[in-house]
C-alpha cells in the first residue's frame, strides 16, 4: 500500500504539471524534512564514532599484515600435466600474487589418498608471480596432480582441480 500511493502521489505530481498548475504551484518542491533541535542545556550534539577491529593497523596502502593473513591465496592458473615416458612434468602460471612464497604439488594415484610431493618455492628473478613454474618427477602409475598456491605466513590456499 505505501509503494502505491508513493505512485499515486507521483502521478498525481506529473498530471499538475502538465495541466498547468497545482494548488502550489506549477515548480513546487517538496518540503524539507523537519528540523529537530535540541533542548537548551543539553551539551554539545554527540560525535559519530567508527569502529574498527583492535588488530588491524590502517594503511593507505591496502590490507594490514593482520587482515592479509585470514586471506587464502588463489590457486594458481593453466595447469597441466604431461605423461611421457614414466616422466610427469606439472607446470602452472604463478598467481601474480607477491605474498605468494610458493607452490605446494600434490599427487593421488588410484584411490589412495593426496601426498604432498614438493614445495616448488617462487623464483628470485619473478618477484611479482607471473612466470611460469614446473614440477618433474619420474612415476610409473597413471596419477591426478593439483598444485596449491603457499603465503609466505604459510598459509595454504585451495588446490586447483584434479589434473590427470
Amino acid at each position: 500500500m505505501h509503494i502505491a500511493s508513493l505512485v499515486l502521489i507521483g502521478a498525481a505530481v506529473c498530471l499538475c504539471r502538465v495541466a498547468g498548475g497545482c494548488a502550489a504551484g506549477p515548480s513546487s518542491a517538496p518540503a524539507s524534512p523537519p528540523q529537530t533541535q535540541r533542548p537548551p542545556g543539553s551539551g554539545p550534539p554527540p560525535t559519530p564514532v567508527t569502529a574498527q577491529p583492535p588488530s588491524a593497523s590502517p594503511s593507505l596502502e591496502g590490507l594490514s599484515l593482520d587482515e592479509q593473513a585470514h586471506n587464502l591465496p588463489g590457486p594458481p592458473g593453466n595447469v597441466i600435466v604431461a605423461h611421457r615416458d614414466g616422466l610427469h612434468r606439472v607446470e602452472w602460471d604463478g598467481t601474480r600474487d607477491d605474498t605468494i612464497g610458493g607452490y605446494e604439488v600434490h599427487r593421488r594415484c588410484s584411490g589412495m589418498t593426496w601426498e604432498k610431493l614438493a614445495f616448488v618455492a617462487v623464483r628470485d628473478d619473478d618477484p611479482r608471480n607471473r612466470g611460469r613454474y614446473q614440477f618433474e618427477e619420474r612415476h610409473d602409475a597413471v596419477c591426478e596432480y593439483t598444485v596449491a598456491a603457499v603465503t609466505l605466513t604459510g598459509t595454504r590456499g585451495p588446490m586447483t582441480v584434479d589434473i590427470h
